[in-house]
């Protein structure tokens, strides 16, 4: 779904100017995201707990559906891909989810989606660790020490119960 734009009247004393704010899927307009002034009503968050309620639901009922025995006719799509695909082997036993991965391993070797196999390897070794380095100003580093004279300062002035002095 395209982003749409919402024009927002917001008047000052020099006249009324216009702010263009992208609204879309992941971005609502202001004045329906939550913030610390902003915070859901009883029935918001009696609909939020409902709705985790489902999930839960459907989670438990996918996770049913894929560790149920799949039946096939051998001769069928299905079985006369597998056979092409991975020999003479018998998949009487198999699960749906273990089909689905079958099917996956298949697009990812044989016909070299790499969608497929990122999708495998992540699940199967998990995402690859993402490093984010975080810095101050000009690269300097966010928490930088305490001085000895820093630290007294403050122990001053919480004994004092006075704001301390920068």
């Amino acid at each position: 779904m395209e982003n749409e734009e919402i024009t927002e009247n917001s008047g000052n004393q020099s006249g009324n100017t216009e702010e263009k704010e992208k609204v879309g899927y992941g971005a609502p307009p202001k004045s329906h995201q939550f913030s610390s002034t902003n915070q859901p009503n009883q029935e918001q968050k009696e609909k939020i707990k409902r709705t985790r309620g489902k999930n839960k639901v459907n989670r438990d009922m996918l996770r049913y559906i894929l560790s149920m025995p799949y039946k096939f006719d051998p001769e069928s799509k299905v079985g006369v891909e597998l056979k092409k695909s991975f020999g003479e082997k018998k998949f009487e036993k198999l699960t749906a989810g273990q089909l689905m991965i079958l099917k996956q391993m298949n697009r990812a070797i044989l016909q070299g989606n790499t969608h497929a196999f990122t999708t495998l390897w992540n699940q199967a070794f998990g995402l690859p660790k993402q490093i984010t380095e975080l810095t101050g100003k000009d690269g300097e580093t966010l928490n930088q020490p305490f001085t000895d004279n820093q630290v007294d300062k403050l122990i001053m002035a919480l004994r004092e119960n006075k704001k301390p002095a920068e």
